[in-house]
């Protein structure tokens, strides 16, 4: 194309492309193709400029490119709030800190909003999967840099969310809970299992007390070296988890959950 046009490619790129089939070797399914590379890449460095002109990283860039394509100008302008909503590994600060460059309200509904469902997410990822309805308002008070003159405005905007069901309020044991739709399905959803799991007996039976008698007379024949010697209570665990269809195997390091599988494995390979 630089040969037969020179300085000329790029316009005819842009407002002639059907004159690049008067090129040899160029049909038109050729054509269509090279005119579909230059308007993706065009965007694409339209869109990256604008991108690394707010300083964003590029790793970043590429990300939101990779999740809204042609339509990232567009989404990041109007809602850079959704980086932190829609996409992952980008925080609330992130989304701030493009949204204040591109000189979004500080009181911007949509940065409440945000902050309010990112603190729900911090959670999440903390081992939380509610928080207290106060306890939600501070947390987000705090990432907002807002002081507690201004509780009722995100009490406020937690009521909209609330409406708008993308945060879950209801009572238990007389506390006011809030968290994600998600997190709530996933729960239920667990809890369904483990109800459906125990509503019928185990079909398989065990010998408790040839099982007992094995773990501490020959650990050996689980796997463990001979003068192996378990606790009383890791006994008891064992057969437990043998005995019932769920069980929870819970405890800080090095206090045994490892070797209570290895054991409950050994009887099952048994």
């Amino acid at each position: 194309l630089g040969k037969n046009f020179g300085k000329q490619t790029l316009e005819i790129l842009e407002k002639h492309p059907e004159r690049i089939m008067h090129v040899e070797g160029i049909g038109k399914a050729k054509a269509k193709s090279i005119v579909e590379a230059w308007v993706s890449q065009r965007e694409i460095s339209r869109i990256m400029l604008f991108l690394r002109g707010k300083d964003v990283p590029v790793w970043l860039a590429n990300k939101i490119y990779q999740k809204y394509g042609d339509q990232s100008l567009h989404k990041i302008t109007t809602d850079p709030y959704a980086l932190a909503d829609e996409m992952t590994g980008v925080g609330f600060k992130t989304a701030d800190q493009l949204a204040v460059k591109l000189g979004l309200d500080q009181m911007d509904p949509k940065r409440l909003a945000s902050a309010l469902i990112c603190a729900l997410k911090e959670a999440m990822q903390s081992g939380d999967l509610y928080l207290e309805f106060d306890e939600l308002v501070d947390k987000s008070l705090e990432m907002l840099n807002f002081d507690t003159g201004l509780r009722e405005l995100m009490v406020q905007r937690l009521g909209t969310l609330i409406e708008e069901k993308k945060i879950v309020l209801f009572l238990h044991e007389e506390k006011t809970i809030v968290c994600l739709p998600l997190a709530l399905g996933v729960e239920r959803s667990i809890a369904g299992r483990i109800k459906k799991l125990t509503e019928t007996a185990s079909a398989i039976k065990f010998d408790c007390k040839a099982i007992f008698d094995t773990l501490t007379t020959s650990p050996e024949k689980l796997g463990f070296y001979k003068d192996f010697i378990f606790s009383e209570e890791q006994k008891i665990a064992i057969l437990t988890a043998l005995q019932n269809k769920v069980c929870v195997i819970t405890g800080g390091p090095g206090t045994g959950k490892t070797t209570l599988l290895r054991a409950v494995c050994g009887v099952l390979k048994g």
